[in-house]
């Protein structure tokens, strides 16, 4: 700020210094005149002045006659007159000017005044236009040089201090509410965020990560509050990248997996560090492979149905033959595991890993009531009907891979044409 003011003084000076130029140069002009008046004599150089006045005169009138501007009377009537003029002005002594000094003492009053005013003026105009608000904001935000020496604490309470000062200050509340949340005070920084909206209430980066925030403090769990802040900022800004980011994880969430590709391949598309797109690829072959098995699924489920319809029973009994499962989870392996984590519950002859029936949940359908038949057959040849007892279990991935389990449990020797009562399976937390 001291910077400011000092440059402000100088641009002062200087101005002053063009506005009074010419009054010095002119006083050093009449200076000069005056003494080289003084050492001739008096008479003479008026007598000089007073031809080169009567020749320059002379040289207009011809000039006038020339184009024409006056017709040859007048021309000569001018002649007459400047010569008489002159013989006047040679022979005769010249009054003194009186007002001459009066005149040059206005002017350079004039002069002085112009000086001090025309500065003035100019400082303020510019404390009623200019930015002096927005530099006094700068001004009392922390310096690079002191943010690079601070800790956060320290650097939250430097931030504190200068939104108090300038309620207004709008880079001062965005760096308080990004400084809360380094430090996990997600309920500050949303305050932090709320409170900035209401002076940028169009800015897309405000609303996405205030939903951010949002996510952040819900223990990374999406809500419909989030879902609308990003949506509203993906509305002014079709490329922000921590809407897309938020609405990727949404989808994904959700089971629609296409749509969560479709929204991380944009931010790679705008082009981020490599560092910041590694997790992004990963989490797009994830839902790849997600949404390759849930089409899977949904054309191996199509194609048993259509199989089981098509092919002859050999009995009533036969193919009426199923099995009923009670699916339910330990409240604790609720909490380790995303509620989007896959849950396997199948039957498979003892003794073989292939399954002849199986069927896929999600943790967050838990507990659940799920029957097992011959429509749920991985191999047409190979179904529950035509077993004699089976194992039943039910298994739960978090990664989605049956083959990457994180806890199982399982039942086995299970008759399947005896079995009338519904199966229990409680699905432990494995530490």
């Amino acid at each position: 700020m001291m910077l400011y003011w000092i440059s402000l003084i100088v641009l002062a000076l200087v101005a002053v210094f063009f506005i009074l130029s010419p009054l010095l140069r002119k006083t050093a002009v009449i200076a000069e005149t005056t003494s080289v008046i003084d050492s001739e004599d008096q008479e003479k150089q008026q007598n000089r002045l007073n031809v080169t006045l009567y020749e320059q005169r002379l040289a207009e009138l011809d000039s006038n006659l020339a184009r024409g501007d006056i017709s040859t009377v007048d021309h000569q009537t001018m002649v007459v007159e400047l010569q008489r003029q002159l013989l006047k002005d040679v022979q005769g002594q010249a009054a003194p000017d009186l007002t001459q000094g009066v005149t040059s003492k206005v002017a350079r009053l004039t002069m002085w005044g112009v000086a001090f005013i025309v500065p003035c003026l100019a400082l303020a105009i510019y404390w009623q236009l200019g930015a002096s608000r927005e530099l006094s904001m700068v001004a009392s935000m922390p310096s690079s040089a002191e943010l690079a020496n601070l800790s956060l604490p320290e650097l939250t309470k430097k931030l504190e201090s200068a939104v108090q000062k300038q309620p207004d200050n709008k880079d001062g509340w965005f760096w308080l509410a990004r400084v809360y949340a380094a430090q996990q005070r997600y309920s500050e920084s949303l305050k932090a965020y709320q409170t900035l909206q209401t002076l940028v209430p169009d800015d897309a980066e405000v609303m996405a990560r205030l939903a951010e925030t949002l996510y952040l403090a819900n223990g990374n769990r999406m809500t419909n509050e989030v879902v609308i802040y990003a949506k509203q900022a993906l509305q002014r800004q079709p490329k922000q990248q921590i809407a897309l980011g938020l609405l990727g994880i949404a989808a994904f969430e959700s089971g629609q997996y296409q749509q969560a590709i479709d929204h991380w391949q944009q931010i790679l598309a705008s082009g981020i560090a490599d560092g910041e797109a590694q997790p992004i690829r990963q989490g797009i072959a994830k839902a790849r492979q997600l949404l390759a098995e849930q089409q899977s699924s949904s054309s191996s489920s199509t194609n048993a149905m259509a199989s089981a319809s098509d092919s002859k029973v050999s009995s009533e009994t036969g193919a009426a033959l199923k099995l009923q499962v009670l699916v339910e989870a330990d409240p604790k392996l609720d909490a380790a595991l995303p509620k989007t984590a896959k849950v396997y519950v199948l039957a498979r002859p003892v003794g073989v890993k292939m399954p002849v029936a199986v069927t896929v949940l999600q943790l967050a359908d838990l507990p659940s009531l799920v029957t097992l038949d011959d429509s749920q057959s991985m191999m047409p040849e190979l179904k529950l009907s035509q077993q004699n007892t089976v194992d039943v279990v039910a298994l739960v991935s978090a990664t989605g891979d049956p083959k990457h389990v994180n806890s199982h449990i399982e039942q086995s020797g299970i008759s399947v044409k005896d079995q009338k009562d519904v199966i229990k399976l409680k699905i432990p937390f494995v530490p």
